[in-house]
């Protein structure tokens, strides 16, 4: 710019990029179609004084500005205004809102000319489905970055300051995040920035980052963590499941495969019993079984209801599975904790090919 001296429009635009880069799409999206009454904002600002002490002089001026609210910015300080005080003192917005607003302020198209990136960003959120009050509820700006996979942001933050570790209410780090939504370039910068010190971090329900990633299938992100000290064998609290538990329900056979190469134990039991064959052989995942066996999976292992993986895969119907295990000699007679044998829930669901199978099994002289 020519002028040495900011316009109060050069001044807004560069507030609002400040505030931008450090929120979520959700809040952006409050940010841009809600606002906050300055009397209620005044009287927030004074009730979480306290709380306001570690406030740089940069956002104390957006919360209360010297020359006080402009008419002409009114929307866009005041909107500043609550994106920061959401960040800092966790305000649940919901409760002070008004409806959505349909017109394009001077600011925001002001927004749209000097940046028209964020303009277009803009007009697609307001075209977008409203923010549920879930949405709108607080959450740290590394989380959602980790969330939609922008490594730009999370550097932006990092550098700032942002703490790498810190978990939320549900025990998630960001590490927990980027790993579970698949942004394996963000996981590996949060591991450069210290996240190691939480890649065995489990949450609420004990799942660590390995977990995470294990069960939606993330293989290049598992060979990361594990690469920077996962525990393939820890166990989570839902029902004490291994990485390699869940990669096997899910059907992940790559993961499956990496799990089993870095030391997991393919016997492990769950809370329930279940070694990883009993899933595979439940859920009729063949290759997995195959593989399994290649790893020295034990056939006649039980759960503790004493039922065999092939009990289960004669009551689920699994004739490739059946046929496999068969192969691998599993034991046809026994019985589980009711006194049942696997032909009998072949039987009882009139599996005709499994019946068949079991029987040439049983005699395989015939």
């Amino acid at each position: 710019m020519a002028s040495s001296r900011r316009s109060k429009e050069e001044e807004n635009f560069l507030n609002v990029t400040f505030m931008v880069f450090k929120h979520s799409r959700q809040a952006l999206r409050c940010i841009v179609d809600r606002e906050i009454s300055p009397v209620k904002l005044q009287n927030v600002v004074l009730i979480h004084m306290n709380k306001l002490g570690r406030l740089s002089p940069t956002q104390q001026k957006i919360l209360k500005p010297p020359q006080g609210v402009e008419l002409r910015s009114e929307h866009l300080d005041i909107t500043l205004m609550t994106c920061l005080l959401r960040h800092i003192v966790k305000m649940n917005i919901h409760d002070h809102v008004v409806p959505v607003r349909t017109d394009h302020s001077d600011e925001a198209a002001a927004v749209k000319k000097l940046n028209p990136t964020i303009g277009a960003e803009l007009e697609s959120f307001r075209q977008a489905e409203h923010p549920t009050r879930n949405h709108l509820e607080f959450s740290t700006s590394l989380f959602d970055a980790c969330h939609e996979g922008n490594k730009s942001l999370v550097e932006v933050l990092i550098q700032e300051g942002v703490p790498v570790n810190e978990a939320n209410h549900s025990g998630f780090t960001p590490l927990h995040i980027a790993s579970h939504e698949g942004h394996t370039n963000v996981v590996e910068l949060l591991l450069s920035k210290g996240a190691t010190e939480v890649v065995n971090k489990g949450n609420e329900n004990g799942s660590s980052p390995l977990h995470l990633a294990s069960h939606e299938g993330h293989i290049e992100i598992v060979e990361l963590l594990l690469q920077n000290g996962a525990n393939v064998h820890q166990v989570n609290n839902l029902k004490t499941s291994t990485p390699l538990h869940l990669a096997v329900h899910e059907n992940h056979k790559d993961v499956v495969e990496l799990l089993l190469k870095s030391g997991a134990k393919v016997n492990e039991q769950n809370k329930n019993g279940s070694t990883a064959l009993h899933l595979a052989s439940y859920n009729g995942h063949t290759e997995i079984t195959q593989l399994l066996f290649e790893n020295g999976a034990d056939v006649n292992q039980c759960k503790s209801d004493n039922r065999s993986p092939l009990h289960l895969a004669c009551r689920e119907g699994r004739v490739d599975i059946v046929r496999l295990l068969c192969e691998h000699k599993a034991c046809v007679d026994q019985k589980d904790n009711d006194g049942r044998t696997a032909l009998f829930y072949a039987e009882k669901y009139k599996r005709s090919e499994i019946i068949e199978i079991l029987q040439q099994a049983s005699n395989p002289a015939v």
